[in-house]
C-alpha cells in the first residue's frame, strides 16, 4: 500500500528519496521489531504490563509527533512537519 501511495505522487526531490528509503527500511524491519501477539497468554502478559503504569485493558499504544523542517525560501508556510508514528507492544 505503501509502495502505492508514493507512485501517485512521484518527486525527484531528497526528501523524497530519504523519506521513501527510510519507509522502506522500516518495512524490512517491521516483522522483527513489531510482534502480534498469537495467543491469548501473550495479550494478559502485554495488558498486565500496561496495568502496572495505570493503563487497564491496554495492550498496545500507537503515538505520533511532528518533526519541524526548514522551510525551502520559496515556499509561503512558516514551516513544514515530517509525521512520525510509532507503535508499543
Amino acid at each position: 500500500m505503501i509502495e502505492s501511495l508514493a507512485e501517485q505522487f512521484p518527486s525527484n526531490s531528497t526528501a523524497h528519496d530519504t523519506v521513501e528509503m527510510v519507509v522502506n527500511n522500516i518495512l524490512q524491519l517491521l516483522p522483527q521489531v513489531i510482534k502480534m501477539p498469537k495467543h491469548e497468554s501473550e495479550l494478559r502478559k502485554l495488558s498486565d504490563e500496561f496495568y502496572k503504569y495505570g493503563f487497564p485493558n491496554v495492550v498496545g499504544a500507537l503515538d505520533g509527533t511532528g518533526i519541524k523542517v526548514m522551510v525551502p525560501a520559496s515556499d509561503k508556510n512558516d514551516y513544514f512537519t515530517i509525521s512520525l508514528q510509532l507503535i508499543l507492544t
